[in-house]
């Protein structure tokens, strides 16, 4: 196996390289307008309208922007003839990658997004619930920040050590009481976040049940290439039924970047392009040759590494190398 691609959603709002996409590429014009047609959002909503008021809708519009920029760069590296091998989806990124592995179809992904949207984030009469971002130096045991070691609180991303070695990075979710708490307890290592809601904990199960009755009226396949849940407990998906219920249990379960690196090096993966708007570049440890790919320019980035590792790429590619 040869190249993997890499979603995760981005920590900003905005990413200055999908405007960019959408001005410059027909194919990626294309897809916005197909976006439109599925969830009546225009292009300038998706791309870079102010975001509607309140959490919620906000952050259900940002998962639009999110994906579609995702798929749009997909569309561009395949019009230079750049096709993954297997793709590797964490958190939202799982719907991403079902959509590139060709087991849900992409106009189901956006519906099934603007579904969300009307979904209750927690039961009523629930104790608040937050997130926080933590970073742990070398050698302090993470562990303390969370399970049985602090009640209410959870390791929601596991994102590995960092690639300069300074610290182990992680997103922790839960109780928002508790979080208040550690970061108190903890103020160099742990900084609250926005957000109302404990994404990758139990606590999301309320959620995830009620988009479990949307998705299970949408029709999957087994997907085409090998499909990576980023999770604690690694796995490639290659039925239509574990991909249907990682798309909507994702969110109760524990993601973990390390995990799903190890199964790209079982897979033999020999360079790792992340798709679209994402993490910083100084998060994620990658142990074989990685290209973020946000804005054209980053297209002969990509390019280059697929010459230097000796990747044999479709005569289209190699006419666009020229």
């Amino acid at each position: 196996m040869t190249i993997c691609y890499f979603v995760v959603r981005g920590l900003k709002s905005q990413d200055d390289g999908s405007v960019e996409f959408y001005e410059k590429s027909p194919v990626v014009h294309q897809l916005y307008d197909d976006v439109e047609s599925w969830t009546g959002l225009t292009a300038a909503q998706v791309l870079y309208d102010k975001l509607p008021p309140g959490e919620r809708d906000a952050r259900n519009i940002m998962a639009v922007r999110a994906v579609a920029a995702q798929i749009g760069v997909f569309d561009a590296l395949a019009e230079q003839g750049v096709r993954p091998d297997a793709v590797a989806g964490l958190s939202l990124g799982i719907t991403t990658a079902a959509c590139m592995a060709e087991s849900l179809a992409r106009q189901d992904a956006f519906r099934m997004m603007r579904h969300r949207q009307g979904l209750p984030e927690i039961p009523p009469n629930t104790a608040p619930q937050g997130v926080a971002w933590a970073k742990v130096p070398p050698g302090d045991d993470a562990s303390r920040l969370y399970g049985a070691n602090r009640e209410g609180v959870y390791l929601g991303v596991d994102f590995g050590q960092q690639p300069d070695g300074t610290g182990h990075t992680m997103v922790l979710s839960g109780y928002r009481s508790a979080l208040e708490e550690l970061a108190a307890d903890e103020p160099e290592l742990v900084k609250l976040m926005p957000g109302t809601s404990a994404p990758h904990t139990p606590l999301r199960d309320y959620w995830s049940q009620r988009l479990r009755a949307f998705v299970s009226t949408l029709e999957f396949q087994d997907p085409k290439l090998p499909l990576i849940a980023c999770l604690e407990k690694p796995a490639t998906l290659t039925k239509a039924e574990d991909v249907q219920e990682e798309i909507w249990r994702n969110a109760t379960r524990t993601a973990s970047v390390p995990g799903a690196i190890s199964e790209m090096v079982r897979h033999n993966v020999r360079l790792c392009v992340i798709v679209g708007p994402s993490l910083d570049e100084n998060i994620i440890d990658w142990p074989f040759p990685a290209v973020y790919v946000k804005e054209p320019a980053d297209l002969p980035k990509v390019m280059e590494q697929v010459d230097k590792l000796g990747i044999e790429l479709t005569p289209a590619a190699a006419a666009a190398a020229d």
